[in-house]
């Protein structure tokens, strides 16, 4: 039964993986300064379906213009990792509902108890 926990959890963890991916957005963090001041920058390109049909231009400020290559390339990133995702979910799932239907109940051992008991008392 601890094989089916297991399971059941592994697909609960991809399932949530992939809910995340879908539901947040592409951040681009680089860092840039001076020699005694040092500075992480963090860009908002949007969300990925956004980013892929170019809608994220219209709001985004001038600085991503420049970012809009990186911001592509991290959007089908995105969309990559989800389809793989649920590849791996689908066949996890699979095996769970396999490895569910191939299990067997317990068999009883009273016969099995009988007989160990008339072999040790005659």
């Amino acid at each position: 039964m601890k094989k089916f926990k297991y399971l059941i959890v592994t697909n609960l963890t991809i399932f949530l993986f992939i809910m995340y991916n879908i539901f947040s957005k592409i951040y681009i963090e680089f860092n840039g300064g001076t020699i005694n001041f040092l500075r992480t920058y963090k860009v908002e390109c949007g969300y990925a379906n956004s980013v892929l049909d170019n809608t994220y231009l219209e709001t985004a400020s001038k600085n991503l213009s420049m970012l809009s290559d990186l911001c592509m390339n991290l959007a089908r990133l995105r969309v990559l990792n989800i389809v793989l995702l649920s590849i791996l979910l689908l066949s996890t799932s699979l095996y769970t509902y396999i490895s569910y239907k191939k299990i067997e109940a317990f068999k009883p051992i009273d016969d099995l108890l009988r007989i160990l008991k008339k072999r040790n008392y005659p």
